[in-house]
């Protein structure tokens, strides 16, 4: 929750292009964290982040000034955040069930969020009429989209690493882009392909790639299947 207040108040100082980018920094700060914690980390992981870097940097077509220094810095912060929760969240989903974690991280935010709201502004708490349909879109989108999402995210998390994580978690711009591009505007807001998009995005996933590109291990077993 700290982490979603941050942001917001973070990207008020900045512009989209901005934006997006410094969030991206949390690919290359997990690494970092994980260095700290005397975690070893390959050689083909940092080309990877650069490469996932450079295909954000020419996809947002990055535009920023000495206005947005208050809001590049908080959203450093952001990243440092996310990252330690990132490795957090990954610990804890190997020794937890998807759904009893889920409810449990849900549940707390839920109840914290609310108090924050009604501390903050009590009388919209009380002013909103709470009618079915609204009650029943709440619904929908708690279950669809945050529950949902976070059972699958915390089941993926307990097969894979903290680094990998990150590094899927890059691949966002890159599916928000076929998206844009593809489905009707109807559903969303259309983007129209420039190449610095469409290379950017080409980065972004061959960084991905080349992070879990385990170089050894296909030579091992090139050399196995050759020699069969």
């Amino acid at each position: 929750m700290t982490y979603n207040l941050l942001m917001l108040f973070g990207l008020q100082y900045l512009n989209v292009s901005t934006g997006i980018f410094t969030l991206s920094m949390t690919t290359v700060v997990l690494p970092v964290l994980l260095l700290l914690r005397r975690q070893k980390i390959r050689i083909n992981t940092w080309l990877g982040v650069g490469l996932i870097l450079i295909g954000i940097l020419l996809a947002v077509n990055l535009h920023t000034d000495l206005s947005q220094l208050p809001g590049i810095g908080i959203m450093l912060v952001v990243c440092l955040l996310r990252a330690w929760y990132i490795i957090k969240l990954n610990e804890a989903a190997k020794e937890m069930e998807p759904i009893q974690l889920s409810a449990l991280i849900l549940g707390v935010v839920a109840v914290l969020s609310f108090l924050i709201w009604l501390f903050i502004e009590p009388r919209t708490v009380f002013a909103l009429s709470y009618s079915s349909e609204m009650l029943s879109s709440i619904f929908v989108y708690s279950y669809f989209i945050c529950a949902f999402a976070t059972v699958i995210n915390i089941f993926a998390q307990k097969q894979a690493s903290a680094r990998t994580a990150s590094v899927i978690y890059s691949l966002e711009i890159v599916f928000s882009t076929i998206f844009s591009a593809t489905l009707p505007p109807i559903l969303v807001d259309r983007i129209i392909l420039t190449p610095s998009l469409v290379i950017g995005c080409v980065l972004v996933a061959l960084g991905a790639f080349l992070s879990e590109f385990d170089a050894t291990a296909f030579v091992v077993a090139w050399k196995r299947r050759w020699s069969a």
